[in-house]
Order: structure tokens, then C-alpha cells, then sequence
């Protein structure tokens, strides 16, 4: 894990449920985001926005790195509240819009 320091709050979710009870009382009026390694169907990512929408998010955006994407995952991403959605182009997808080409040049040579 990468420690990053930045003036936002953060919650490590590893993973998100229908049932589950997350700790994010300082999200209301905020922008948040949503960086996950690997989108398939979408369904944890809806349940994300859904609980970040209900504690009152501004916007949520949404990043992965690899946008597997089967059937209409940016569909219910995008109808469940994601005011964008992006990804790495390590596979190719509408929202790759991130190019790792130099990062893993560069880590080649």
C-alpha cells in the first residue's frame, strides 16, 4: 500500500457489501473518490456510491486500474450517482483515459 499524505480524509473499504456498516460521518458536503484496482460487473462500486450518496457526498468519481467492465458496469456505475468514471488503459475500455505506457517503460529499463 502507498502512504500518501493529502488534505482529505480517506476509508480503506476492502470490500463493500449491501449490509455493510461504514464509519464515514465526514463525507457529507464533500467530493469524494473512489479508486479501486479491478471494476468487473460494478456491483461494489454502486454499493459504494450508494453509501457515500446517502452520508450526503457532494459528487463521487470514480478510478480503477484495470476497467474489466462485463455488461453494463458503466451503465449502473454512471445511473447510480458517478458524476465520472476513469481508468488506466492497462485494458482497453472507453474510460481508459490514464496511460501507464512510460511508468511501466521507464520500470523496464
Amino acid at each position: 500500500m502507498v502512504d500518501v499524505q493529502c488534505d482529505f480524509d480517506s476509508e480503506d473499504l476492502d470490500k463493500v457489501k449491501k449490509d455493510s456498516k461504514v464509519n464515514i460521518d465526514s463525507v457529507a458536503g464533500k467530493e469524494a473518490i473512489i479508486i479501486d484496482d479491478i471494476i468487473a460487473t460494478g456491483g461494489t462500486i454502486v454499493n459504494a456510491i450508494g453509501i457515500l450518496k446517502e452520508h450526503g457526498a457532494k459528487s463521487v468519481d470514480v478510478c480503477c486500474v484495470h476497467p474489466v467492465l462485463v455488461n453494463d458496469a458503466v451503465l449502473k456505475i454512471m445511473a447510480a450517482g458517478a458524476r465520472d468514471l476513469s481508468s488506466t488503459d492497462t485494458l482497453t475500455s472507453d474510460v481508459s483515459s490514464i496511460s501507464l505506457a512510460k511508468l511501466i517503460a521507464d520500470a523496464l529499463r
